[in-house]
């Protein structure tokens, strides 16, 4: 199974890079491919980076909190999702925060936290895609453990041991570039899941516009309900 690693900055690019080794050797079925180590001197970059993302059945995403916004990121999380009606499946790996804090469109994928119960879960999910496709060569459930358990302790400590970021020196992107290059990054994937996304908002804008335009109906017609009651109390006086 070819396996895509993304990254942004140092920390990212530590854990993306550790975790291609850990999960080489958990399951040797899998062929990972993470572009600081993969490409040679003299390649043309963008070129093997598009055919590898083009290749992959499997993509991984490695995020922390200051590459959330990060133009590559976002570029190669469209570029892998392009590919979901090929039967790609892609993961974020959330780092240093958790899904709560992930937003669109990242936030449409089934995300992973870096820790052992999830990690432990996304080698499950690789797994099991193995044995939907090369059924001799995927590990059942206990040799996955064992193996996992096994190799755990050197991957959590490259974990443990990242370097510090300091988020409050964070540059922030303004609203209006954010919105620009979601739009656009929206716009290059042609999948259904964001066919149905796009026409579930629309609905969701929809029935939002109905309910308002009820309650502006409500609030004439109780106002039009107490200036009856109040004539009728005059006529009655």
């Amino acid at each position: 199974m070819n396996i895509f690693i993304s990254w942004s900055g140092d920390k990212s690019k530590k854990v993306a890079e550790n975790l291609r080794d850990f999960i080489k050797v958990v399951i040797q079925a899998t062929n990972l491919w993470v572009s600081s180590t993969n490409i040679t001197s003299g390649d043309r970059w963008n070129e093997e980076i598009s055919k590898k993302l083009s290749d992959s059945t499997f993509g991984i995403i490695c995020l922390t909190l200051d590459n959330l916004n990060s133009p590559w990121i976002l570029f190669e999380a469209g570029a892998l999702a392009k590919s979901v009606d090929k039967k790609t499946y892609v993961c974020p790996y959330l780092i240093d925060f958790d899904s709560s804090q992930l937003e669109s469109p990242l936030s449409i994928f089934q995300a992973k936290k870096a820790n052992k119960s999830e990690t432990l879960s996304l080698l499950r999910d690789i797994n099991g895609l193995i044995k939907k496709t090369k059924s001799d060569m995927f590990l059942d459930e206990k040799a996955l453990e064992n193996l996992f358990e096994k190799m755990w302790p050197d991957f959590e400590s490259v974990l443990n041991n990242l370097p510090h970021t300091n988020f409050g020196n964070i540059p922030k992107r303004s609203s209006e570039d954010m919105i620009k290059e979601i739009l656009e990054i929206t716009r290059s994937i042609n999948t259904p899941e964001i066919k149905d996304l796009v026409s579930l908002s629309k609905k969701v804008d929809e029935v939002e516009d109905n309910v308002s335009f009820l309650e502006s109906d409500k609030d004439d017609l109780e106002s039009r309900v107490d200036d009856l009651e109040s004539r009728v109390d005059d006529l009655e006086h």
